[in-house]
């Protein structure tokens, strides 16, 4: 089980996951691009401008510097993330960036907005990373169902969250094993086992 996390524990961590994995960390309220996109993807129907602002964390692959927008302040206990959260969502959306450089930044952009199958496919590979600590520090696995089930906030349709849930169903006999599937969570796993130690 994890201690009791520290605002610095998490500062921490995300300078880790932001030097390791090689992103930069950007307030999304502060950005007019951030509130442009909002209404691009509301517009849409990817998802609601509000809850876009407000909720989601969000990956933009820039060439030689990608981007993670967050709707809270590091180490500060927000609405929507605590202590804890913000260290889960750090990790899946570093596995967002280490998707762009898998797929490549262009590739990854383009599927992800214009392809909802895509979209639910890239989540379900962030969400496994929430299974995977979860199941680590936490000793409970998350439902899949429910993970899944956001992804009608992201324009995915029943279908898309359906696959998505079997998808990280079929996880959850390794996760259950100790093993880690994906690569943002292996980075991720020594640096927490540290707080973990501490």
């Amino acid at each position: 089980m994890l201690r009791p996390l520290t605002r610095e524990d998490v500062v921490a961590f995300w300078d880790f996951m932001a030097e390791t994995v090689d992103f930069r960390v950007a307030g999304k309220s502060d950005s007019e691009d951030m509130k442009a996109l909002a209404q691009v993807l509301d517009t849409m129907g990817v998802v609601d401008q509000q809850l876009f602002m407000e909720q989601f964390t969000t990956v933009i692959p820039l060439s030689g510097m990608t981007a993670v927008y967050i709707p809270f302040e590091i180490g500060v206990v927000s609405p929507h993330y605590d202590l804890w959260g913000q260290m889960v969502v750090c990790v899946h959306e570093a596995n967002h960036v280490l998707q762009c450089r898998r797929d490549g930044d262009l590739s990854f952009a383009w599927e992800y907005v214009t392809n909802p199958a895509s979209r639910a496919h890239y989540e379900a590979g962030g969400y496994r990373c929430n299974l995977e600590l979860n199941f680590r520090y936490m000793g409970r696995l998350l439902n899949c169902d429910t993970l899944a089930a956001n992804l009608e906030h992201y324009g995915c349709s029943k279908l898309d969250q359906e696959i998505a849930a079997r998808e990280l169903f079929l996880s959850l006999p390794a996760i259950r094993m100790g093993a880690i599937v994906e690569a943002a969570t292996k980075i991720a796993v020594p640096k927490l086992d540290l707080l973990v130690a501490a």
